[in-house]
């Protein structure tokens, strides 16, 4: 698998959500709502026989805005849904992958996310990934 394009295409798929600015990596200035993809922190080999896949997890970091607005718990509720134009989980199963045979939100978990000294409030998705080794 091609990691750079992996994360390359979960931005893009994100971006097709309404309203969003997504980036495959991590930026020191946000502008909510916002969506980076982050880095592994584990990479496995050989689920399969030989080298037949690889499997990970990526981190999908959806900041909505300030923890005490009342916007940000709204937006932040919209991407959570499991369907629908706002939905992250959706957004990646309509997705055509080409760097990677399966890439899924597995689950998701809110999150106060801190970024050059600012708190934001936000969701942390676990992206997981399936393809040849």
């Amino acid at each position: 698998m091609d990691l750079f394009h992996i994360q390359d295409e979960i931005a893009s798929a994100v971006a097709t959500i309404p309203e969003i600015r997504s980036y495959a990596w991590g930026t020191q200035r946000v502008t909510p709502p916002q969506a980076m993809v982050g880095w592994p922190a584990d990479y496995s080999f050989d689920e399969t026989m030989g080298r037949g896949m690889d499997k990970t997890i990526l981190p999908l970091f959806i900041l909505v805005g300030h923890i005490d607005a009342r916007v940000s718990r709204e937006r932040l509720g919209k991407y959570l849904r499991g369907e629908g134009p706002f939905s992250v989980k959706a957004a990646l199963e309509r997705f055509q992958f080409t760097a990677c045979d399966s890439a899924r939100a597995a689950r998701a978990r809110v999150e106060m996310v801190r970024v050059a000294d600012q708190e934001y409030l936000g969701a942390v998705f676990e992206i997981e990934i399936f393809g040849e080794g």
